[in-house]
């Protein structure tokens, strides 16, 4: 299984875009993982996307039947298309009590 993982966004150095960077990292260990922006802790599992245009990305490469596509929970749409998607809940954004 691979994976892609949206990762832009707000600031590169915010918390959710580190956070973001460190899942790929961690996943890269083991499967092929591929980013919308520089990795922030690189490793020669994870491939950086092509971008396009402002939100667009090359993904005639992806084999969307064996990749998992995450998305930070505030990302509206699929951006990047795919058969199996995720939210990756970073936060609560109501009190959960």
């Amino acid at each position: 299984m691979n994976f892609l993982i949206w990762t832009a966004g707000s600031a590169p150095t915010s918390g959710g875009q580190v956070v973001l960077h460190k899942l790929a990292y961690e996943l890269s260990k083991t499967h092929k993982v591929y980013t919308t922006t520089p990795a922030i802790f690189p490793n020669s599992q994870i491939e950086i996307l092509p971008q396009i245009s402002k939100l667009t990305w090359d993904t005639s490469k992806i084999d969307f039947n064996n990749t998992v596509v995450i998305y930070p929970e505030i990302t509206k749409g699929t951006r990047l298309g795919g058969k199996h998607i995720v939210r990756w809940i970073l936060c609560h954004t109501k009190p959960v009590f």
